[in-house]
């Protein structure tokens, strides 16, 4: 089994290891993986008549696997999660190339060709296992749905492939969200995409990575007028309201949401924006009042944080 594979379902050895055992051959107090028992109920050891924890193979394996996904960045219910959807033979040994982003991210385009949701699911989850989440995102993920974003516009495909790929990607993603943390308390950043813009993928995957720092972060979806924002504004205020774009046309209309937001009365948000139609054409960035993040997901990330320290 590779070190960065989830533990294998099914039936091992049978139980044998005490709790003092499992501290040793994990590296994990027995205070933390009780704790995880407690909450998500992994692992599940076996209990003696007199109430002593005995752990199998599997136990200890699960436990050595959600250590490194925590100590890699993972919060234990996310880590747990991807543990549930995992299928059996992501366990099965495996190459390191096997995982690797590039190869993972031609897999899954192959999947999507052949409209194969359980093959793409599996990739999905094996990324998720080998990877950090910014990795998958923005190595996996990203040049997954481009590819087949290209050959859509040279006619390869029919935009049933794209779409295809896209909802589940989408389903994923939203599920990783909904595990995260809210953020009470921190500041409320506002997110969705420009008017008429039906790509959603880049935008939440920064809502993900958002969350992922602990930000609080409404998603309001796909096709957000400038009624839209104005009301969310005045109604919730938030620090900041940010919108993509990945089209000249929903970029355009950027620009009458940005004076719409300026005009309120204070406090008002921030208002910024990005997405694959400036990084096409950058001097559309400068008519529009605002802020914009240039680059992937992860330094628009960087660029909110130190906006919101300001």
């Amino acid at each position: 089994m590779s070190d960065q594979s989830p533990p294998q379902e099914g039936p091992g050895p049978a139980p044998g290891y005490n709790t003092h055992a499992v501290e040793r051959l994990t590296g994990v107090r027995a205070t933390t993986f009780r704790a995880w028992e407690r909450r998500y109920g992994v692992p599940s050891p076996r209990r003696l008549p007199g109430g002593q924890r005995v752990y199998g193979e599997r136990d200890v394996a699960v436990v050595r696997w959600l250590r490194q996904q925590t100590e890699r960045g993972l919060s234990a219910s996310l880590a747990v999660a991807q543990l549930r959807q995992m299928p059996e033979t992501v366990g099965q040994p495996a190459t390191r190339a096997a995982f690797a982003p590039l190869e993972l991210a031609e897999g899954m385009v192959q999947a999507a060709l052949a409209f194969d949701s359980t093959t793409l699911e599996r990739l999905l989850s094996q990324a998720l296992a080998a990877h950090t989440l910014e990795t998958v995102c923005l190595e996996v993920i990203q040049p997954t749905l481009v590819n087949l974003g290209e050959r859509w516009h040279r006619g390869e495909v029919s935009p049933a492939v794209e779409h295809f790929a896209t909802a589940l990607v989408r389903r994923r993603l939203e599920q990783l969200a909904a595990l995260l943390d809210t953020g009470n308390g921190r500041p409320l950043i506002v997110m969705g995409t420009a008017p008429e813009e039906q790509h959603e993928i880049g935008v939440l995957i920064l809502s993900l990575f958002l969350r992922r720092r602990g930000l609080r972060v409404t998603y309001l979806g796909p096709n957000v007028t400038a009624g839209a924002a104005v009301e969310v504004s005045q109604r919730m205020r938030p620090e900041m309201v940010c919108l993509s774009a990945t089209t000249l046309e929903s970029a355009g209309a950027l620009q009458g949401i940005g004076q719409a937001l300026a005009a309120l009365d204070p406090p008002r948000p921030r208002f910024a924006f990005g997405g694959q139609a400036f990084q096409t054409d950058p001097a559309l960035a400068k008519g529009i009042p605002g802020i914009y993040f240039a680059g992937d997901a992860s330094q628009a990330t960087e660029a909110v944080e130190a906006l919101l320290r300001e």
